[in-house]
């Protein structure tokens, strides 16, 4: 694909299970120029996560990449952090005990000589301003702390980007009744960046719990593996979903694992597998029983201005042959690469 053609991502998460997926789905893309990504505790420390951000660029053959890795703030913008062992690890990337396999070790360092949010106004304004007014969208698939401090730092950067998040909810929590993690971790960050006027799309745990990792997925997985291949990239990318899956049955009790991050991606690669709708989203930020909780005007009743692009349904099937066609992108270029 002409370069010209792409389109400019900026990654801000917290890796992460899922968000290892939603990374590699975007480098494996063709259509995405993938400008830097940018870390934040929340399904680990941000110490962890930065970590696992380099891990994975490492498993999928992307490390020391022009893909640069910068670590984000240590908390919230008004809270203590939070993280989430027990669906995550201790690492962050954890696999099943006793699984005697490992995602690599990180050999690309981050960048340590300027904050996140600099080097993320740089990368963008730098791409915006080199393709002609062209915009970035940032992939925010963990607490928005870093994104909140880019708008309220460098307010110019806010027409040169729209956002696309994995976080909120319509009618239910996964960390409260009321609230998703992502926001919860960081209610105050998450309403800086909702009340930004900045364009932004919400896929929220309403559409995240569709995607769900069953056997048929594990299994399509699987057959992408040539016979008498020793790349362990395969089986690496299923002992995550395993670990993942574990973990959900032990906690939520559910059967399968929904894989969360990698829809905020998808949906730059084809928002015609998503039903959405323009409505009004407000973020609770003093509630005891709702605090995070993305209120979403379904009915219009506060006729505010409607803000955030709400994904309510998505055609499954084409999601899982879009990530699973990204993985097979990656297994071959890694055969590619012996």
């Amino acid at each position: 694909m002409d370069t010209q053609s792409r389109k400019a991502v900026f990654l801000d998460c917290d890796p992460g299970h899922d968000d290892a997926f939603a990374i590699l789905l975007a480098c494996y893309t063709e259509m995405f120029t993938v400008l830097g990504i940018s870390t934040i505790g929340g399904n680990q420390t941000v110490e962890k996560t930065t970590n696992n951000a380099l891990r994975i660029l490492e498993l999928i053959g992307k490390s020391n990449s022009t893909i640069s890795v910068v670590k984000g703030v240590l908390q919230p913008l008004a809270r203590p952090p939070m993280v989430c062992p027990e669906i995550h690890g201790d690492t962050g990337l954890d696999l099943r005990p006793g699984c005697t396999l490992k995602v690599p070790d990180a050999t690309q360092q981050p960048i340590t000589d300027k904050p996140a949010i600099q080097f993320m106004w740089e990368s963008i304004s730098k791409y915006y301003n080199e393709n002609n007014g062209e915009k970035v969208t940032i992939v925010a698939t963990g607490p928005l702390t870093n994104v909140a401090l880019l708008f309220l730092v460098y307010p110019q950067v806010k027409p040169m980007v729209d956002v696309s998040i994995l976080g909120g909810s319509i009618n239910f929590g996964n960390i409260s009744p009321a609230s998703e993690y992502n926001i919860l971790v960081d209610p105050e960050g998450a309403k800086v960046v909702f009340e930004s006027g900045v364009p932004i799309t919400m896929v929220p745990l309403d559409v995240s719990h569709m995607a769900l990792v069953n056997k048929e997925v594990i299994d399509r997985i699987a057959a992408l593996k040539k016979e008498g291949d020793t790349n362990q990239f395969i089986d690496i990318i299923i002992e995550l979903l395993l670990y993942f899956s574990d973990n959900y049955k032990l906690i939520f009790d559910f059967e399968h694992p929904p894989l969360h991050d990698p829809l905020a991606v998808a949906y730059l690669i084809d928002p015609s597998i998503f039903t959405s709708r323009l409505l009004r989203v407000d973020v609770e930020t003093s509630s005891n029983l709702c605090l995070g909780r993305t209120v979403v005007d379904l009915f219009n009743f506060s006729k505010l201005e409607k803000n955030v692009n709400v994904c309510t349904n998505i055609k499954i099937e084409k999601f899982w042959d879009m990530l699973i066609h990204a993985i097979d992108n990656c297994y071959n270029n890694l055969r590619n690469k012996k």
